[in-house]
């Protein structure tokens, strides 16, 4: 047997798991490669399995065969074979089992060289005959689409033969493809086949295949194994959508439609794929459509959600404005001369169109600059500005003369800050091209024009002095000063336009600002504005400003604390911002190098007068570090150049005072100033090549191993002094040996390839070494350290012996021998660690077994603490020593080995060690905790947190602050495992935020402490946070008072993260909440405590209730022998389960109660044993528990309070002889506060006044028992029993016999307002209720706060402020420049609560009305939560009013009820009117006017509720009704029936059978469905037919009814809300209907229904068409409506008729009596004119009259005109005559003609109105 065969035999039996991993397809492609065998032979082994009638067998060798292909090299195919493979592979695309292998055996034969066209167009017509890809799964389906994305990319040529059969059945593939890795193909794909191929004839396909995917919905899941993001699809389509101009006539449309969508996710994307497409569609196709974008766009712009949005529609606005006005002609821009010659074409530069109107409407905004809509109006100017420079010319020449004449304006000077910001944004818009903000925005898909200002051709140039004039004027003034500041700057950023002098003219006016800034704001803004023109104009600063700064820096060091002081140092801080400029900075480096020179060199005898001095020179130097700092992250390059030109003077600096004995106290030899010129030094060298840093290097070692200065000072060491320069020998002074911080400072600067010695490494090494251990400060030490931990890292492989023979034996010598000095050993242990994190950093393992080495010194008793610290160091990167800037060698995550390899270290150590030396692993791990990856932090959680919590415990603030910092981060990251150890942590931390101590780090642990706590509410629940919260407020109360502003910041901060709603702002209330766990349901639930909580003692159980009803805190009963026999169950809690008692726990969150009914020695077994229930103030509890009661002589009871113990036991009650102990019914009430007893009287039973007494309970009798002497009889007095508190302070109790109250209805008693009306709707005050009694005293003080709101008042002007709602009042207070406005109302004058627009349209504002004004406060966020709780509120306020109105409109005081209207006649026969309020009476007087059956009126009522009263109840007919609400605008229906509202509301609303068959039959609605009536609504839908000539034929048609009032004796109403979404526009409107059905005067039943078009999203374009077709619709359907009305009464008059009914009335607008014909109708008429239009309308309705026949009518007017009266009247007879004729066929004459006319007048006028506006609507189209 061949090997081939062993092979394809072993691949046929191998499990379906292990074929992807097989090596057997390599093996063949090696042996075909080697040519020990050939393609056919295999094709001949795999014979057999490939024509296989088993699906297993052949889809495996199908498999193989497309294995091997996949595998071999493709240059071994010749064009026969990959003909024959391709044709092979192709006739199995049918093959379902097959398909996969074979598809990637085609993707592979694509990249042979011999495929070629004819293999393309085969593969691909095989694809789409055989593959329908909707039949498999993903992966496969992404098989086909990467063998399409290869054919693509391969073989083009083939594709684009095919033409329109290849994109035809590329669509018809790909169509509904949804899974996002296969989307990703398709649209790339289908990019190329929009830009390279002809698409003319499939365009459609290609659109549908393509736009049906956006919006783009998709959002990956957590763990998707592609990455395929949301954001990454949104690309490819836009690309897509925006790849051919084709696509323009398609999309649009829809893409208008889609800015209309509720997702802002939506609208986002559309904006982005409008930016994309304008450009590519063209100016002619997006010109179409540029007003409705426009508009839209204007929208989104004025009204935008968020800033993300709006710079998204900004920049769409310049994408079409830069598409419709190119400054370049879009067509050719050449064009034959007379002589043939080519010759450009301007472009155009006339405005014309949208953008006239656009930007007509911003300046139109713009007249009011200081209102919010001219921000968004500046806005859409500037993009427009940045579109083209034909709109710049156009916007500049007309909004600069706008602004200039209002800033000039005498009468508008208060608006000259708002003008000059708008301004500073114009001028910003023309100077850069507008930032991309938005991290989603793609770039812009134009390039913004650059408008060249030189030479006179700017735009700006007329108005060039105006402008320097307001705005350097504009500097002057503190109010305007910071617009004008930036509107300056912006001024001088325009290219070109300023000259040098007209710059430095600007420069001098900021300079101004800088130096006489009144406010650090000020201040910053002037120098923000200097730093950005010192970028383009730095000649000019270099004489304008450096001038005055430099004047600004002393000679001499000034004292601190003086001006001179805190003037030099805001000089050098602005010089350190503007000096970045690389001529800037030489300038500044010159200066204050020969300033530092001066002031180092001095010797201030005085100590004061040395501290300044060197203070100012550290102050210099850090300015220079700044400077440096910023250039090298700007990447400048003139740094280097400062190594020959500044480095040499600064080491002269301080080595030349070293080298004499006359300069012994000169301030350069401060160490300190050492340090800032190191790190100086250490800047510069990073930035110069190695070939410069070794020549630099030579001259360090030269000076400072041999003395030889002159190689590194130059002509500087000529004026070296006597003494020699051995700064590294033992001889040297110690100011010498301090220059090693120079040394090393250049030294950690050098590449790893620059020579840091010319003697012997590892010699240089062992010389720092033993310095290491005998320097003389902290300075040399850690620059030593420095230098030996660089050394290390950069040259580790050329330490050998260094690192494995030297280091050993320092390690033995200096560190572990205990004879050393603790000091020797403590600066070797350091040495030791810096050594190792050399290595660390380049994860080198002897690294690790150095940190091994520290790790086993942790129980040293002298050293383990420094060991602990020193793992600290090398784990620490914010000194930045071994850095890339530094040139180290960093390996990839070096710190997670690190960690990894320390952390089990140190939590196995801290296990196996004793008691006593386990402390110092926890402050090892406290060291470590800043530097600790996060991820390894959260991997080694269960680790790490039992000792977390045991280093809160750690002495050390710092440490302690370490452990903090890293429980906050594991608290956001994993709060779940958190949860169970979260309260003794936060005992912990509590401690810390009172830790006043100033030792060292306590500032840091506060500020640690409390941002802890504050993350807690917002990642720990609230269950597990609730038993510590009084606690953290307690002790937050504390911090509020911390002597540092930072911690009491951070309090604060604390406080509002920690205090939930209401609380927020409200001191912490005495009595805190209580929690208690119910340990059976194993929930937890909160059981707050108010200030004012009672006590209810009921069925055994005793326990304090607050107004809610909530059980707070459990009382304790004793038992008969004094001792404790049980304790009561809080409350609402079960007592089934003994065992599990329910925990509560006091204010300081310790358990107070949670013991079962035992004896006091089953408590003590229980606390003895440890077992859950008392806490760690179990003993106290305890003894307190079991301690005698203090009863002073005569009392009754003892009152308990939870005050961090257990509640007080109460006593029984003793009333007379009669002692009440089982059940214990009593009432034990609160000390009033303000008349409490000093105890003097407690013996006696004294009466207490009825204020004093709260009735918490009742007494009641037990059984058997008789109550006839507990001292309470009916009718009486109430008896006061004394009781005592646990002091024997008396507290008044009532004692009152009756039942025991249930729970709730002790709750109800209760209950306040406050407290109802927070069940309803959750209130949460911003201001406390003692803030709103300080801003309105007159409110009384029990009027208690419900709820507050930011609105405005609405008057002349809004007027923010703040509206307070309270039990009893409206209250309203604004602050506005010191003027204060006021306005409060009580809600018992309040008549009228009603909902308003503002600007028509914005549904923000409410209106309460009362007797003499009205108010509107607009702004709401919330509006309709807001207005809900006032109606709540009202009716509280009016309580009978609103139970008689509950069955009407559900807002209170609409205006149906505002007044009513009654007539009647007097003694005398005359008729009169009475209009009254229905809610100003009592509810008493109210009753019985509305009662039918009353014989006799109040005597109190006034004359005209009599006269009401008697007119309702005398009458036994009906007089007419009037309903005085809210209609709607326009009239659809008003006529009369002769039956009674009741009967006709039943048919119009209610009788099934009747809508139906009207609905059905006479409005030909199908697929009908009619719900229920169910609180008052129903709903109703069915799909009603449409005639229109455009349009769809039908649509679904939404109905909601909702009855608003049902009151037979007066009227119905209902309102319909309809809805039409397949209309065009119909999700943008619906259609709102007030049908009201009142007594007639006839007697019969009047309905008038009112209607409008209500707009969710006006299109003003089609406003007014949608609107008049919709009332024209529900006219037609009223009418018919009302005939079939009519027709069904008068079939069932029995039914139906009532008396006295006249069926002859019409609508109450008609007449009593008609004219006969013969009188004239023309006295209805008021002039020849007006009839003949009304008779033009009339014809116009009937006949349906065209453009044409109005003309002609217009004509016939005009001659009307010129002829007689009595011609106009014949004419008017005549065609009256016919209408009459008309209407009389239709059962109605010219009595009803009349009628009718009178509402034709009205819509005539309103007909010529909308005439008007249509026409000129036209015309502007």
């Amino acid at each position: 047997m061949s090997t081939l065969t062993e092979l394809v035999r072993s691949y046929a039996v191998l499990e379906e798991s292990n074929v992807a991993e097989s090596y057997i397809p390599s093996q063949i492609a090696t042996r075909l490669a080697e040519k020990e065998c050939r393609l056919i032979e295999v094709v001949k082994e795999l014979g057999e399995a490939l024509l296989s009638e088993v699906d297993a067998v052949r889809s495996r060798g199908v498999g193989l065969l497309s294995a091997v292909v996949g595998a071999m090299d493709k240059q071994q195919l010749d064009r026969q074979s990959t003909k024959t493979l391709t044709t092979f592979f192709t006739t199995k695309l049918s093959d379902a089992p097959s398909m996969p292998a074979c598809t990637t055996a085609l993707t592979h034969l694509t990249e042979s060289p011999n495929f070629g066209v004819g293999e393309g167009m085969e593969v691909t017509r095989g694809i789409f005959a055989s593959v329908t890809l909707t039949s498999y799964p993903q992966s496969t389906r992404f098989l086909v689409y990467t063998l399409l994305d290869s054919l693509m990319s391969r073989s083009r040529p083939a594709l684009k033969r095919m033409g329109k059969e290849f994109v035809s059945g590329y669509c018809a593939l790909v169509e509904g493809e949804k899974d996002p890795r296969n989307l990703m193909l398709s649209f790339s794909m289908a990019r190329v086949i929009l830009v390279e191929f002809d698409i003319q004839e499939t365009v459609t396909d290609l659109f549908d295949i393509t736009f049906c995917y956006f919006p783009i919905t998709f959002t990956p899941p957590p763990d998707d194994p592609y990455g395929i993001t949301s954001e990454e699809l949104v690309e490819a389509l836009r690309n897509c959508l925006a790849a051919t101009p084709l696509f323009g006539p398609l999309a649009l449309n829809l893409f208008l439609e889609k800015m209309q969508a509720a997702s802002e996710k939506a609208k986002r994307q559309t904006l982005q794929a409008l930016t994309a497409c304008f450009s590519i569609y063209g100016a002619a196709e997006s010109g179409e459509w540029a007003g409705r974008f426009s508009e839209a766009l204007s929208i989104e712009i004025f009204h935008a959600t968020d800033p993300e949005t709006m710079e998204l529609a900004l920049t769409c606005f310049q994408s079409l404005f830069a598409t419709l006005y190119p400054d370049v002609p879009p067509a050719a821009v050449t064009e034959a001369g007379a002589e043939g010659e080519a010759m450009v074409v301007d472009a155009p530069t006339e405005i014309k169109g949208v953008g006239v109107k656009v930007v007509a409407n911003s300046l139109e905004e713009l007249q009011e600059p200081d209102k919010s809509n001219a921000k968004p109006a500046v806005s859409i100017l500037t993009a427009l500005i940045n579109s083209s420079n034909r709109l710049a010319h156009y916007i500049i020449t007309l909004t600069l003369p706008q602004l200039h004449a209002l800033y000039t304006n005498p009468d508008e000077i208060g608006l000259r800050t708002s003008i000059l910001t708008h301004l500073s944004s114009i001028l910003a818009s023309l100077s850069t091209p507008p930032p991309t903000t938005s991290s989603l925005s793609p770039p812009p898909a134009f390039i913004p024009p650059h408008l060249s200002h030189a030479n006179g051709q700017s735009p700006l140039e007329p108005y060039r002095d105006n402008l320097l004039s307001i705005l350097t004027s504009g500097t002057r003034s503190p109010t305007s000063r910071p617009a004008a500041l930036e509107g300056l700057v912006n001024l001088v950023k325009v290219d070109g336009f300023l000259s040098s002098e007209e710059v430095a003219f600007s420069v001098s006016s900021i300079n101004d600002v800088l130096l006489q800034a009144e406010s650090d704001e000020q201040y910053d803004a002037a120098l923000d504005g200097l730093v950005a023109i010192s970028k383009l104009h730095p000649r000019v600063i270099e004489a304008s400003t450096l001038p005055l700064l430099f004047q600004s820096l002393p000679s001499e060091a000034p004292q601190p604390g003086t001006k001179a002081n805190e003037d030099y140092r805001r000089a050098l801080e602005s010089l350190a911002a503007l000096c970045v400029h690389p001529s800037l900075f030489e300038i500044l480096s010159l200066r204050l190098l020969a300033r530092l020179e001066t002031i180092s060199a001095s010797s201030p005898s005085d100590e004061k007068e040395r501290s300044s001095a060197t203070l100012y020179a550290h102050h210099m130097l850090s300015t220079l570090r700044a400077v440096l700092r910023a250039k090298a992250a700007a990447g400048h390059d003139d740094i280097a150049k400062y190594l020959d030109k500044f480095v040499p003077r600064l080491y002269g600096l301080f080595i030349l005072p070293t080298l004499s004995v006359m300069q012994e106290d000169v301030v350069a030899k401060d160490s300190r100033l050492l340090v800032d010129a190191g790190q100086v030094i250490t800047l510069i060298a990073q930035k110069v090549d190695v070939e410069r840093q070794s020549t630099f290097s030579d001259a360090l070692n030269l000076a400072f191993h041999q003395g030889d200065l002159a190689p590194l000072l130059g002509e500087q060491a000529k004026e070296a002094g006597e003494l020699p320069f051995q700064p590294l020998k033992n001889e040297g002074s110690v100011s010498q040996q301090n220059t090693v911080v120079l040394f090393s400072a250049a030294i950690l600067a050098m590449r790893p390839t620059v020579a840091v010695t010319a003697a012997d490494l590892t010699a240089f090494l062992r010389l720092f070494l033993v310095r290491s251990v005998s320097v003389t400060n902290e300075n040399q030490l850690s620059a030593t350290l420095h230098l030996l931990g660089q050394t290390v890292n950069k040259r580790a492989p050329d330490l050998g012996d260094f690192l494995t023979v030297d280091m050993p034996k320092y390690w033995e010598e200096n560190v572990v021998d205990s004879s050393k000095p603790v000091a020797t050993r403590r600066a070797a242990l350091r040495s030791w660690a810096w050594i190792a994190k050399g290595l660390v950093v380049r994860s080198d393992q002897r690294g690790y077994d150095s940190v091994g080495k520290i790790v086993d010194l942790l129980q040293d008793p002298v050293l383990g603490r420094d060991a602990a610290a020193v793992l600290g160091v090398i784990a620490d990167e914010s000194d930045r020593v071994m850095s890339k800037e530094n040139f180290a060698v960093i390996r990839l995550l070096y710190k997670q080995r690190f960690f990894a390899f320390l952390l089990p270290k140190l939590v196995s150590g801290h296990k196996a060690a004793e008691i006593a030396n386990q402390g110092v692993f926890l402050v090892a791990l406290s060291f470590l905790l800043l530097h600790i990856p996060k991820q390894i932090a959260l991997t080694e959680l269960p680790k790490l947190l039992p000792l977390l919590i045991t280093a809160l415990d750690l002495p050390d603030p710092s440490l302690r602050a370490n452990v903090i910092d890293t429980l906050a981060i594991l608290a956001k990251e994993v709060p779940t495992d958190m949860e169970n150890s979260i309260s003794g942590i936060a005992l912990k931390v509590l401690r810390d935020i009172v830790d006043n101590s100033n030792v060292k780090g306590a500032v840091k642990l506060r500020l640690a402490a409390l941002a802890f706590l504050g993350l807690l509410p917002e990642h720990i629940p609230y269950a597990t946070l609730q038993a510590q919260k009084a606690s953290i407020l307690r002790q937050l109360g504390k911090a509020i008072d911390d002597p540092r502003r930072d911690v009491r910041r951070a309090a604060v901060d604390c406080r509002s993260r920690c205090v939930p709603s209401a609380d927020e702002h409200s001191p912490v209330s005495p009595n805190p909440p209580v929690y208690a766990k119910d340990h059976a349901l194993d929930t937890t639930r909160e059981l707050p405590m108010s200030s004012t909580s009672t006590a209810t003692i009921h069925s055994g159980r005793i326990a304090s209730q607050d107004s809610a009803g909530r059980a707070t805190f459990v009382l304790a009963a004793p038992g008969s022998g004094g001792g404790v026999d049980s304790v009561a169950q809080p409350l609402g809690s079960s007592t089934a389960d003994p065992a599990h008692p329910d925990i509560v726990v006091d204010k300081d969150g310790a358990p107070v109660t949670a013991i079962p009914h035992t004896t006091a020695q089953n408590l003590q077994g229980i606390l003895s044993s440890g077992e859950r229930g008392l806490g760690p103030e179990g003993s106290k509890t305890l003894e307190h528990l079991q301690a005698a009661t203090k009863i002073g002589a005569g009392a009754d009871a003892v009152v308990g309070e939870a005050k961090g113990v257990a509640p007080e036991a109460v006593a029984t009650a003793t009333i007379g002889e009669k002692r009440v102990t089982e059940p214990w019914y009593k009432r034990i009430v609160k000390k009033d506060r303000s008349d409490s007893s000093d105890g003097d009287d407690a013996d006696d039973e004294q009466p207490v006044s009825q204020q004093a007494v709260e009735a918490l309970a009742t007494v009641a009798p037990t059984q058997g028992a008789d109550v006839s002497n507990i001292g309470i009889q009916q009718n009486e007095t109430p008896t006061v029993g004394s009781s005592t508190d646990r002091e024997g302070n008396p507290v008044p109790m009532r004692l009152e016999t009756g039942g025991a109250p249930s729970i709730s209805g002790a709750s109800t008693s209760a209950t306040s307002i406050k407290d109802q009306i927070s069940s309803e709707h959750s209130p949460d005050p911003h201001t406390t209720n003692e803030k709103f009694h300080q801003l309105f005293p007159d409110v009384p003080d029990d009027d208690e706060l419900i709820e507050d709101y930011r609105c405005a008042l609405q008057r002349e002007i809004l007027i923010q402020g703040r509206l307070f709602a309270s039990e009893r009042h409206l209250s309203f207070r604004a602050n506005i420049f010191g003027f204060e406005t006021k306005v409060c109302i009580p809600w018992s004058e309040i008549t009228t609560i009603e909902k308003k627009m503002t600007a028509v349209v914005i549904p923000n504002a409410i209106e309460f009305a009362t007797l003499h004004a009205r108010h509107t406060f607009a702004s709401f966020i919330a509006r309709d939560s807001a207005y809900d709780l006032f109606v709540s509120l009202w009716k509280h306020a009016h309580p009978e009013e609103a139970r008689m109105r509950s069955d009407s409109a559900s807002s209170v005081g609409g205006p149906q009820d505002t007044q009513s209207e009654l007539s009647f006649t007097d003694d005398e026969g005359n008729k009169k009117k009475f209009r009254f309020k229905p809610h100003l009476p009592s509810a008493l007087k109210l009753r019985s006017m509305m009662s039918r059956d009353t014989d006799s009126v109040d005597s109190e009522q006034t004359p005209a509720e009599k006269v009401k009263a008697d007119a309702i109840a005398g009458e036994d007919s009906h007089a007419p009704t009037e309903y005085d609400g809210e209609e709607f605008k326009s009239v659809a229906m008003d006529v009369c029936f002769p039956t009674s509202p009741e009967l006709c509301y039943g048919l119009m609303f209610t009788d099934k059978e009747f809508l139906t068959k009207f609905l059905v039959e006479n409005q030909g609605a199908k697929e009908l469905n009619m719900g229920e009536w169910a609180d008052k609504t129903r709903q109703l839908s069915y799909i009603k037919p449409l005639n229109a000539p455009m349009g769809p034929k039908e649509t679904l048609v939404n109905i909601k009814d909702k009855n608003e009032k049902s009151d037979p004796e007066t009227y119905f109403t209902t309102v319909t809300e309809s809805h039409t979404p397949d209309v065009p526009s119909g999700s943008n409107f619906f259609v709102m209907t007030r049908t009201v059905i009142t007594w007639s005067a006839g007697g019969g039943a009047r309905v008038k229904v009112t209607t409008e078009v209500t707009w969710t999203k006006v299109n003003r374009m089609l406003k007014g068409i949608i609107e008049r077709s919709c009332l024209d619709g529900q006219k037609t359907y009223h009418s018919d409506l009302e005939t079939a009305i009519r027709a069904h009464i008068a079939a069932n008059k029995s039914q139906y008729a009532i008396a006295g009914a006249k069926e002859e009335e019409a609508a109450p607008a008609a007449a009593t009596s008609a004219p006969s014909a013969s009188e004239g109708i023309l006295s209805y008429l008021p002039s020849p004119i007006l009839t003949l239009s009304i008779l033009v309308v009339i014809l116009l309705f009937s006949n349906f009259f065209t453009l044409v026949s109005l003309r002609h009518q217009a004509r016939a007017l005009h001659a009307a005109r010129m002829g007689s009266p009595e011609e106009v009247a014949s004419a008017v007879q005549r065609v009256l005559g016919g209408f009459s004729e008309e209407y009389g066929r239709k059962g109605r004459g010219v009595q009803e003609a009349a009628t009718e006319l009178e509402g034709i007048k009205i819509l005539a006028r309103g007909l010529e109105g909308q005439l008007k506006q249509l026409s000129d609507r036209l015309e502007g189209l």
